[in-house]
């Protein structure tokens, strides 16, 4: 009785191409979630960089850190400097922008860095000075330090200590 349906009926064709057409269907999107799920991740975007990693520093950043440093350097001579051991001279970035010593700073997002939170402060030490160089800009705030001095090789009244 049903070798008589079966021989009627005949393959059952259109059920096996659905079955097959799926089964070939999630092959290969098994393929494909397993060849994106193993491949490393590779970041080229700086910005990219910086949401993942919010420790690392822009290279805007360093460079207007580099800027203030220059300038101010540049502005400290004896008569500038602190006399006494102990004694800090401080100068916000505005200070610095109205005695034309720097132009405005711009940070990485288009955006003027803090006037009144960025400075630089000089502190007379036992020998030399130290130069503390701060900088907040819309997402960073951070610093630099840097030893002065009146060294044989200084092209200007003072220069930065260099390294053995």
């Amino acid at each position: 009785m049903y070798r008589n349906l079966y021989e009627k009926r005949g393959f059952p064709f259109k059920n096996f191409l659905l079955k097959f057409i799926l089964v070939i269907f999630l092959c290969f999107l098994s393929i494909h979630l397993l060849r994106v799920v193993s491949q490393p991740v590779v970041i080229t975007n700086r910005e990219k960089l910086h949401e993942l990693f919010p420790s690392y520093v822009s290279q805007k950043f360093i460079n207007n850190l580099d800027e203030m440093k220059k300038s101010v350097i540049s502005y400290y001579t004896v008569e500038n400097l602190p006399k006494n051991m102990g004694e800090s001279n401080t100068m916000s970035l505005k200070n610095m922008i109205d005695q034309k010593l720097i132009v405005d700073l711009i940070d990485k997002n288009n955006k003027f860095c803090d006037e009144e939170k960025s400075y630089v402060k000089v502190t007379k030490l036992e020998n030399g000075f130290l130069l503390k160089v701060n900088l907040k800009d819309s997402e960073t705030n951070d610093y630099i330090l840097t030893y002065l001095d009146f060294y044989t090789y200084c092209d200007s009244y003072v220069c930065e200590r260099m390294l053995d």
